[in-house]
């Protein structure tokens, strides 16, 4: 029997508290999170942040299998001994399942708690208008902020 977990997103996510115990043990030791930047383009004046995770492993199903529960994209990478494989999301779907896996997390709980905080408080703000439109500097010192502060707990 699953427990139902709902999100109020694009789904339903049903699965057992164990298969997110397992996803989080894998996401700590071979998963990744950054709040990507982004030049201006596309008629923008600010660079673009979003944040953005992954999971890189030999293993393809297990990346299907979350690929199955949280949406998002695999792609394959070359190992140095056989072929390797990165599950990719970001934004909302990142979101989604960092805060699904937040009580499992024993390694990157710290910057994951940074990110969400970094999507609750992208989420409160109010996009500027009108064409060319550009983040305040504050609004872009901020984001960078949050940028830096995953990056130095990166490495």
């Amino acid at each position: 029997m699953s427990e139902q977990l709902t999100f109020g997103f694009y789904k339903q996510l049903q699965c057992q508290p164990m298969d997110l115990a397992y996803i989080a043990g894998l996401f700590d030791g071979e998963g990744s999170i950054c709040i990507a930047k982004a030049k201006p383009r596309g008629g923008r004046k600010s660079p673009h942040y979003t944040l953005a995770i992954n999971i890189t492993n030999t293993n393809m199903e297990v990346l299907e299998w979350t690929q199955s529960l949280f949406g998002g994209s695999i792609n394959r990478k070359e190992g140095v001994n056989k072929p390797c494989f990165s599950w990719y999301c970001s934004a909302l779907k990142a979101e989604h399942f960092l805060m699904s896996i937040l009580p499992f997390l024993k390694i990157k709980k710290g910057r994951a708690k940074i990110a969400l905080g970094y999507r609750r408080w992208v989420d409160s703000l109010v996009l500027p208008s009108g064409r060319g439109r550009r983040w305040s500097n504050d609004v872009i010192a901020k984001k960078e902020e949050f940028r830096q502060r995953i990056k130095v707990l990166n490495h």
